[in-house]
């Protein structure tokens, strides 16, 4: 898969990154991620999301703000 995706990019980051996007709908549920997925356990469900750096610059900014 590297050969085809590049260096930076690992077998189940396709995976991560989808799973990832799904979650930050607010709508999504454990159901949907695993019903995409074909996950079955939560713990395994668990390592496949990821942070998303939007997310991360959100959650920085929140804490910038209440912490002033």
């Amino acid at each position: 898969m590297q050969n085809v995706l590049g260096e930076e990019y690992y077998p189940h980051f396709l995976r991560l990154n989808r799973l990832t996007e799904i979650a930050q709908d607010p709508t999504a549920s454990l159901t949907r991620l695993k019903s995409f997925s074909g996950i079955k356990s939560t713990t395994a469900l668990d390592s496949y999301l990821g942070t998303a750096k939007k997310e991360q610059q959100k959650a920085i900014e929140y804490m910038s703000k209440k912490y002033r």
